[in-house]
């Protein structure tokens, strides 16, 4: 079959993608699909406007994260098997990530994830990072981004990508590569302190529908001796609130032009 279409689109179709609320979201996911999984997951995300820039200086405070986050939680605190903070890109907007896997309560992950965020912010902000180390973390995402494509197929997404976002930068990685290559420790403590703290942020809390003899067992553990999170600025636990936030929020609107 074919689209039978008349005529060429003069515009690409809308595609958008919501703004997350100012300061703090938590939404509570209680549907569970799997009615025999034993495993909670406490997932963090913070909202960071798409630009060149942020996309490149979000690289680099990832690429100084992850081992940290995963030596911390992972291995010291043993809290889950999965454990990991990453960075994403979708439409509009840039991701920094965290998340765990766990059967420990979600209050406690919630407050361990926050927590060692504020000791890396902390740590990032009073220049506790060795020079030496913060060339290593550049390095490392100038090398991945400097990677030739293996294949035609790996070649082919590689600029489908920039026809999908609709940016058809067909040589971002090379803008990358040049602007992180200028990045100097002030100017990612300057897009800490501007621009991270201040976006907006999202827990997502997946609750395992069980309540098993090792989850009585990690609360007992835990007990009530830790520091609680932070409260929400708003709770999302209903399809209506979630609802809402579709018909407030402001929808970032992708590039609709075909270009000639």
């Amino acid at each position: 079959s074919t689209l039978d279409m008349k005529r060429a689109f003069s515009k690409l179709p809308v595609n958008r993608e919501g703004t997350l609320p100012e300061g703090l979201t938590q939404w509570n996911v209680r549907d569970v699909l799997d009615e025999e999984e034993k495993n909670n997951c406490a997932r963090f995300c913070i909202q960071i406007p798409n630009t060149l820039s942020n996309n490149a200086l979000l690289r680099v405070l990832s690429q100084s994260m992850q081992a940290k986050f995963f030596a911390n939680l992972r291995t010291k605190q043993q809290l889950g098997y999965i454990v990991s903070s990453t960075f994403s890109i979708l439409q509009g907007y840039l991701y920094l990530i965290c998340y765990v896997q766990t059967e420990y309560p979600l209050d406690y992950v919630q407050s361990r994830i926050e927590a060692f965020l504020a000791e890396f912010w902390s740590s990032m902000l009073h220049g506790d990072i060795d020079g030496n180390d913060f060339n290593k973390f550049k390095d490392a995402v100038i090398t991945k981004l400097a990677v030739q494509p293996k294949s035609y197929t790996e070649e082919f997404g590689r600029h489908w990508s920039c026809i999908f976002d609709r940016s058809y930068d067909f040589y971002k990685r090379q803008h990358l590569i040049e602007y992180i290559s200028g990045i100097d420790m002030k100017l990612l403590q300057s897009f800490i302190t501007d621009c991270v703290l201040k976006s907006p942020r999202l827990f997502v809390l997946v609750k395992s529908p069980l309540y098993t003899d090792k989850h009585k067992e990690l609360e007992a553990k835990v007990g009530n001796n830790y520091a609680k999170p932070s409260s929400p600025d708003r709770v999302w636990q209903s399809r209506a609130e979630r609802l809402d936030f579709h018909s407030t929020t402001t929808w970032t609107k992708q590039n609709d032009i075909i270009p000639a």
